[in-house]
C-alpha cells in the first residue's frame, strides 16, 4: 500500500539530486525514461526563440540532469508553440516548455548591461530568463512524476510541485542555485495576480515567499540579501518574522526546507535513482556556456 505524503514531502518523487547518502538504484532499472523533442513553431516570430533554445541545448541539459531518474514509463519533455505562455498539465501528456513563455521572459528581462533588484539582491538578464525556465520545467516534471508514480497528495499539488522544483534547484552548485532561485523569485514577484479566495491554486505571492523560505532555510548566508535584518525592509524582501520561521532555532527538520529534506531521508524511493550517476550530475555547472 502506498504511503500518503504531504505536499512538502512530495520532493521525494524526484529528489534524486538531494543527498550524498542516497541509496543505490534497484536492480532492473537500467536506463532513464526521459525523452525530449523540439517542435517547429508555425509563428515565424517564435522561430528565433526556438533556435536559441536549440543552440543552448536547453532540453538536452534537462535530459542529462534527469538521467539518474528511473521511471516505469516514458516521460516526454518538449519545446513547442502553445498558443499561450503555458499548457495545463494533463495525465500522460508531454511536459511542454512554451516558446511564448520564453519569448515573454526575454521581453521582460532587464537589458544586458543592467540589473533589477530583489530586496537587496541583484538579478541580471540571464538570471531573469534562465531561472523561470528551469523552475517551470522542474515544476511540470514534478507534476508528471506525481502522476506516473501515483503519489497521493495531501495539500495543494501546486505547492508540492513548487517544493520539488525549489528543492532540486537548491541541489545545483551554490552559484547556479542562487542564480536560478533569484531569477525565479523575480519573475513570480513581478506577476500581477488579483487575490481570489475561491481559487484552488495558491496566490503567486504565496508561491514567491515559499520559494524564498526554502532558499533561506537551505543557506541563510547566501540568501541573506532577501532578509531585512538591521535595515529597512525593501520591496521583494522576505519579512523578518517569516524568515525567522524559515530558519528556526529548532532542529533543522522543522524548517520548510528541513521538512522536505527529512521526508527525502525517511521515504526515499530507492528504486528510482542511479546513485553513481546522481553524484556525477551534481558536479556539473549547468549554466556554463559550452
Amino acid at each position: 500500500m502506498r504511503a500518503i505524503v504531504s505536499a512538502g514531502a512530495l520532493a521525494l518523487a524526484i529528489a534524486w539530486a538531494a543527498a550524498a547518502a542516497a541509496p543505490a538504484v534497484a536492480q532492473g532499472a537500467k536506463t532513464s525514461n526521459v525523452r525530449i523533442s523540439y517542435e517547429e513553431p508555425s509563428d515565424p516570430n517564435l522561430r528565433p526563440v526556438s533556435e536559441r533554445l536549440k543552440q543552448r541545448q536547453v532540453l538536452e541539459r534537462l535530459e542529462k540532469f534527469l538521467s539518474p531518474l528511473r521511471l516505469p514509463r516514458e516521460l516526454v519533455v518538449r519545446a513547442a508553440q502553445c498558443g499561450g505562455i503555458s499548457l495545463p498539465p494533463r495525465a500522460g501528456q508531454p511536459v511542454t516548455l512554451c516558446f511564448e513563455f520564453v519569448d515573454q521572459l526575454e521581453q521582460q528581462a532587464p537589458p544586458p548591461d543592467d540589473v533589477e533588484t530583489l530586496g537587496a539582491a541583484f538579478v541580471t538578464r540571464n538570471m531573469a530568463i534562465v531561472g523561470p525556465v528551469v523552475h517551470s520545467l522542474l515544476h511540470d516534471v514534478a507534476l508528471a512524476v506525481f502522476e506516473i508514480l501515483e503519489i497521493p497528495v495531501w495539500g495543494n499539488i501546486v505547492d508540492g510541485a513548487d517544493h520539488v522544483a525549489a528543492f532540486l534547484m537548491l541541489q545545483f552548485g551554490p552559484d547556479v542555485a542562487q542564480k536560478t532561485i533569484f531569477g525565479t523569485a523575480l519573475y513570480l514577484n513581478k506577476l500581477d495576480e488579483s487575490f481570489d479566495p475561491q481559487n484552488v491554486k495558491p496566490h503567486v505571492l504565496q508561491r514567491y515567499y515559499n520559494i524564498l523560505c526554502m532558499a533561506v532555510g537551505h543557506d541563510f548566508v547566501r540568501y541573506a540579501a532577501l532578509i531585512p535584518y538591521k535595515r529597512a525592509e525593501e520591496p521583494g524582501d522576505l519579512p523578518f518574522e517569516r524568515a525567522a520561521r524559515c530558519l528556526s532555532f529548532e532542529p533543522s527538520e522543522y524548517t520548510e526546507y528541513g521538512k522536505v529534506r527529512q521526508a527525502f531521508v525517511a521515504l526515499f524511493l530507492e528504486e528510482y535513482v542511479d546513485e553513481v550517476l546522481m553524484k556525477e550530475i551534481q558536479r556539473i555547472d549547468w549554466l556554463k556556456e559550452d
